[in-house]
Formats: C-alpha cells, structure tokens, sequence
C-alpha cells in the first residue's frame, strides 16, 4: 500500500502545476483511482498550493492564462478589473478540480441523493472552463455569467448531504467565494480608474 501512495505521489508531482483541466482530467489526475484513495488530499493539496503560486506568478507577470497569455501589465480600469476576474474564474476552475477529485475519490460511497450535486459542479465546472477559454469582451456579460455559475454552485452547496464533510466544507467556501470575489475585481475597475 505503502507502494502504490508514494507511486501516486510521483505521478502527482510530475504534472505540471500550471496544466489546464483538460490535461488534469485526461491524466486520470495522474493517479490509478486506487492510489488516489490513499494520498488523503495531502499530495492533491500540495499541488494546488504549487498551481496558486504559478497563478500568483502570472497575475503579476500581467498575465491572464497561461501560453496565449500577453506579459504586458494590465491597463487601469476596466482592463485591470477583467483580469482579476480571469484570474477569479482560474481559482474557482481549480476549486471544481479538488471538488471533482474529491468526489471520485469517494465515488464508492458517494450518496444517491448527492447524484444531482455532482452533475450540478461537473455543469459549473464546464461553464468556467468555457469562459476560460472564451471570455466574453465585455465585463458585465462576464459577471452575468459568473453569477449564472454561482447560483449552480449554491444551490449543489444547499442541497448537498452532507454539509459538515470535506466536500461539503470545500462547496461551502466556493459558494462563499463566488459571492465575494466580484467585489474585488469592480474595486481594481474603480481604483483604477481613479487613479488610485
């Protein structure tokens, strides 16, 4: 057992941190799901402690994501206030990712009436990868949309069963989040275009 952890472990470590979902979900997470089993989140935490900071990385580089990403720092205002956003909608992506992690590393005992939270988060998830990938020109159309994610996000979070779980914890904080984080970005959009 021990074995199989510290190869779980390995294969973890060799995905780079700044990867898209895509990459992650077709890798399995880079893990036999018997493995994942056993690396208790440690590991998988690990990881998106290294994805955060290569994010953190790139929002001061000026950077939005990744390759096709410009390295010229962001305009005040409006410009600055996308970016944050860009960035929200990454810490939100990498959130459904543990979130989708944890769910199939508990896939045999996940609750028949928990069935439609994990369709709801896999539609959330699919959602912010589609604005990752083609974020609307305008920042309100943004914001419409990430409310549209939220409202998916808080009703999985509401009629999740087991709200004092891992799972349950972690949905509760992204719902919390997702409430929160637009105010940051329309403050970078005022502050910038105060001048300030």
């Amino acid at each position: 057992m021990n074995a199989d952890t510290d190869r779980a472990r390995d294969a973890l470590r060799a995905i780079p941190p700044d990867c898209d979902r895509e990459t992650w979900v077709a890798n399995e997470f880079g893990v036999d799901t018997t493995q994942a089993q056993d690396l208790n989140g440690a590991a998988l935490d690990e990881w998106l402690v290294q994805a955060e900071d290569e994010l953190t990385a790139r929002l001061m580089e000026g950077s939005t994501d990744g390759a096709n990403a410009s390295t010229a720092p962001a305009a005040p205002g409006q410009d600055a206030a996308k970016l944050v956003a860009m960035q929200s909608l990454g810490l939100v992506a990498r959130i459904l990712l543990r979130l989708h992690a944890e769910r199939h590393r508990l896939a045999a005992n996940w609750a028949n009436a928990d069935i439609e939270t994990g369709i709801a988060i896999d539609l959330a998830a699919a959602e912010v990868q589609r604005l990752r990938a083609s974020p609307p020109d305008d920042l309100q159309d943004l914001e419409v949309s990430w409310y549209r994610v939220a409202a998916v996000v808080t009703l999985a979070s509401r009629s999740y069963s087991k709200p004092s779980s891992f799972y349950g914890r972690v949905l509760a904080g992204l719902t919390a989040q997702m409430e929160n984080l637009p105010e940051l970005w329309e403050h970078v959009g005022m502050e910038g275009e105060h001048g300030t």
